[in-house]
């Protein structure tokens, strides 16, 4: 489906571009595109929406270790996600997200086809992709916590506590001689303005709610949870308890 529209959009876009070339040459550059050639642009740009400002990056010429898996968040495929940069957010572009080395990339549509570029990732705000959404921890934002900088998935995001997962994968060599293959690992956290917290036991859930440990103790031992297997709409609800016992909820 996707190369269908990649290459429609070639096709569209080729007679535009000879379009501008003869017109350019005769006009001098000096007037606007005709009327056919701005038409044919305008389905183009429709077509993809892809916005020449996301471009910040480089084009991707790495490849990835050939095993079990992929290296991507859900799916080796491009698709359509939001992306927030600068303050603005750029709707329906043709993305997926790298989890090996943690980097957002985009399909780039260009006259020759299809360029992924790995985009600058100091400069994305937040993206989101197939429903998940996901916000940028700069190095500035995380300063002395055991966290790594990058991209987490913003579970739920309260008046005191974020509740923040961090995804990566791993490429594991077999040492048998067969194929190797890609491993998720997810981490979880509780993030505040000033601290985040890495949730791995009860004590360190309980540290993060340090003002309401006894309440959010009694709470855990009343629901019969066990952080370390707890879902991730439980943790919410310990933060959403914690919000309603310190009545920011």
């Amino acid at each position: 489906m996707l190369r269908s529209l990649i290459w429609s959009g070639f096709f569209l876009l080729t007679p535009l571009l000879s379009l501008y070339t003869q017109y350019t040459e005769t006009q001098s550059g000096r007037e606007i595109l005709s009327e056919k050639a701005a038409a044919e642009r305008g389905r183009y740009d429709s077509l993809f929406r892809v916005d020449l400002q996301l471009v910040d990056g480089r084009a991707h010429t790495s490849s990835y270790p050939s095993g079990i898996g992929h290296p991507f968040f859900l799916t080796g495929e491009p698709v359509p996600g939001t992306i927030r940069m600068d303050g603005k957010n750029f709707k329906n572009s043709f993305i997926r997200y790298d989890l090996l080395n943690d980097m957002l990339q985009i399909y780039h549509f260009t006259v020759s086809g299809p360029q992924i570029i790995d985009l600058n990732k100091k400069k994305i705000e937040a993206f989101r992709i197939a429903g998940y959404q996901f916000i940028h921890f700069s190095s500035a934002k995380i300063q002395g916590v055991s966290a790594k900088e990058g991209f987490y998935e913003e579970k739920y995001k309260g008046s005191s506590f974020s509740y923040l997962v961090r995804r990566e994968k791993i490429f594991t060599e077999n040492i048998t001689g067969s194929r190797g293959g890609y491993e998720e690992y997810t981490y979880r956290y509780l993030s505040t303005p000033g601290a985040m917290f890495r949730i791995t036991s009860r004590s360190s859930l309980l540290k993060a709610f340090d003002e309401n440990r006894e309440q959010i103790k009694e709470y855990i031992r009343k629901l019969g949870l066990t952080v370390k297997l707890a879902t991730d709409e439980e943790i919410i609800d310990l933060i959403k308890y914690n919000e309603l016992i310190t009545g920011t909820r």
